[in-house]
């Protein structure tokens, strides 16, 4: 099956994604989106950063309101990071007109919060590709459960937003621990599993496919 005219093996390899999708009832994607500021789950409340982190909102808030955009790239460090190479971005979506939403170190709630405040009503994307929640995975302030309700959370919102785009969801990388990735700076060859690495891997591994008309994965 192709997306946009695109290769999914081309997709498969701008991303390096682990496929998932997280697991709840498909008929929840059809309700009406969560009161996000009333949810006990902190992942799921949006919330703003700095001031330099909502200039940047801005920004992209003014890319936006230009319309044309065919590609919407939403998610944290990992889909900004995408910025730097553009030369493979042009090659994976040759002619057409990509957005990154990426802003580094966002969480599930920071995310959310972009969105609630993005205006999308002059756009339509084809599609909107979605990597977010491997920042709540540090330490234990949040739950596996939390997570994936603030990845869930997206995923609606960008639905009662965006009727019209397919959503690509994609699953949240394995992670190394400060002392490993230390310890592989000074010649370590093997990094074992870790906590955190634990953390993503259960919330990606133990989750079901979820799929509806409205949402794709690779």
């Amino acid at each position: 099956m192709k997306l946009l005219n695109i290769p999914t093996h081309s997709l498969i390899l701008a991303f390096a994604a682990l496929s998932t999708l997280f697991s709840h009832a498909a008929a929840a994607l059809n309700a009406a989106p969560l009161a996000l500021e009333q949810s006990d789950n902190p992942a799921v409340r949006p919330a703003a950063r700095s001031e330099r982190w909502q200039a940047d909102h801005a920004k992209r808030e003014a890319r936006l309101q230009k319309g044309h955009v065919d590609i919407l790239l939403v998610g944290d460090s990992i889909t900004h990071g995408w910025k730097r190479h553009p030369e493979l971005l042009k090659q994976c979506f040759a002619g057409q007109q990509v957005v990154n939403l990426g802003h580094p170190a966002d969480k599930t709630e920071n995310i959310l919060w972009r969105l609630s405040n993005h205006k999308m009503d002059k756009i339509t994307p084809q599609v909107a590709i979605v990597m977010a929640g491997t920042n709540n995975s540090n330490n234990d302030e949040y739950t596996i459960e939390e997570i994936a309700g603030g990845v869930e959370a997206i995923v609606q919102l960008l639905q009662a937003k965006l009727p019209e785009t397919k959503i690509l969801l994609l699953g949240i990388f394995p992670r190394g621990s400060r002392e490993q990735r230390i310890g592989l700076k000074n010649g370590l060859t093997e990094a074992a599993m870790n906590p955190q690495w634990e953390k993503s891997t259960r919330l990606t591994g133990s989750s079901k496919a979820w799929l509806t008309e409205t949402m794709w994965c690779i």
